[in-house]
């Protein structure tokens, strides 16, 4: 791994770094996916959020028809950007045969390897973890299905649910899972839909899959959900092409970016926890203070974050995948990264809002990491760190700082706040 943020590492963890995925020579890697030519530099985690922070700060939008990539090109390009017969045959509807050494990425030669399922929210990360494959000797089999959980086997056979077609491919996945016993579990599913309050039923599915992952020894790691856009209307989320959004909003691109408090995975984090499985933010790969920009500058260019309403490109994952390994190896490998000072929300365990709103703040935690909350309750919603709420409710808020250097994500114990 490349230690690209310039602080000091545990020993121990370099050590185990090096013994889980130990490298192999450049000759033996093989993969089907390849970094992106236009992007050579290896770019550290730290750049990449100050980059990040200051395009948050922008409100003028770039020529699209120069960004990386400018819009024509991103209209040529195939899902996410990716262009593979591979990857249209392991992210399909019908389950690939032979997926453990036909549908394979990173290093092919590795006797370390990572499993990626689910759904296009799986699919999206490919690009990145088949990098860090190359990069660092891991075989890395991925499979995913359009529009399915990888729970879906579990639900119940009833009107809305899931189909038989997505059951088939969901208990597939976990067939897989049990006949490879892979070193490293990442399964990911679309989770923007949940932030309010999760249903408690598709909780305990999630949950019930990965106790069967974890039955097979493997480390699960869970990944936080990306940035996506929506516009409300009267009927409800309408989910847009986000360069027309920047189109239209050529200097008031705040009126386009996602913020950190509409964008929280509440589902994954809860899954996570009750799991007691590792739980990776994406957040400092996106975000900053208050703000996912759509564009990140640097002296290259202008960057496209997202592919459409809710996938981020192949380009940008690509362009960040230095930062992304130096952030993502502590959560790969189990009890390498370090705890952060207990976080705390200031106040009481129990307080009560003046009015139909609270702000409120934390002490403790380590490292640079962004602090964000997730409130829980019937009309509880959190806008950065107020949590507003109807009279008459009561919202079980927790404070989470994001995972920086060493440091793993930490959480407070939950509040409870009351609104006369």
């Amino acid at each position: 791994m490349k230690f690209a943020r310039g602080v000091p590492f545990a020993t121990t963890a370099v050590v185990l770094s090096l013994a889980i995925f130990a490298p192999v020579a450049a000759a033996q890697r093989a993969s089907s996916l390849v970094r992106a030519p236009e992007i050579t530099a290896k770019l550290s985690l730290a750049t990449l959020e100050s980059d990040i922070a200051k395009s948050a700060a922008t409100q003028v939008a770039p020529n699209l028809n120069t960004t990386i990539p400018s819009v024509t090109v991103m209209s040529q390009l195939g899902y996410f950007g990716v262009k593979s017969s591979d990857f249209s045959r392991c992210f399909a509807s019908i389950f690939p045969s032979r997926a453990a050494s036909t549908c394979v990425w990173g290093d092919s030669t590795s006797t370390k390897t990572l499993l990626l399922l689910g759904d296009s929210q799986a699919a999206q990360w490919l690009p990145a973890l088949n990098q860090l494959g190359i990069d660092e000797s891991i075989k890395v089999v991925f499979v995913a299905h359009p529009g399915c959980v990888p729970f879906a086997f579990l639900e119940p056979i009833v009107a809305g649910s899931a189909s038989s077609e997505c059951r088939t491919f969901a208990q597939d996945e976990v067939n897989l899972a049990k006949s490879m016993k892979p070193n490293v579990i990442i399964p990911i599913t679309a989770d923007f839909l949940s932030n309010e309050y999760p249903d408690p039923q598709r909780v305990d599915w999630y949950e019930r899959l990965i106790e069967q992952f974890k039955v097979l020894k493997s480390h699960v790691v869970m990944f936080g959900t990306t940035p996506w856009v929506y516009i409300l209307t009267g009927t409800g989320p309408v989910f847009p092409d986000p360069t027309a959004c920047i189109s239209v909003n050529t200097t008031s691109l705040f009126d386009c970016d996602p913020t950190t408090s509409a964008n929280p995975g509440l589902m994954t984090r809860i899954v996570a926890a009750a799991e007691g499985v590792t739980y990776f933010d994406v957040n400092p790969l996106f975000c900053a203070a208050k703000r996912c920009p759509l564009v990140v500058r640097d002296s290259s260019g202008n960057h496209l974050v997202l592919f459409n309403a809710t996938h981020v490109s192949n380009s940008y994952l690509t362009w960040i995948v230095p930062a992304f390994e130096s952030l993502v190896k502590y959560a790969l490998v189990p009890g390498s990264d370090s705890h952060q000072a207990a976080v705390v929300i200031k106040g009481s365990s129990s307080q009560t809002a003046t009015s139909g709103s609270i702000t409120l703040d934390t002490s403790g935690g380590s490292g640079a990491g962004l602090v964000t909350y997730l409130a829980q309750g019937t009309g509880c919603v959190v806008s950065f760190s107020t949590v507003t709420a109807p009279s008459g409710s009561t919202c079980t808020v927790t404070a989470y700082k994001s995972a920086s250097g060493p440091y793993a994500i930490a959480s407070s114990k939950p509040v409870l706040i009351r609104f006369p």
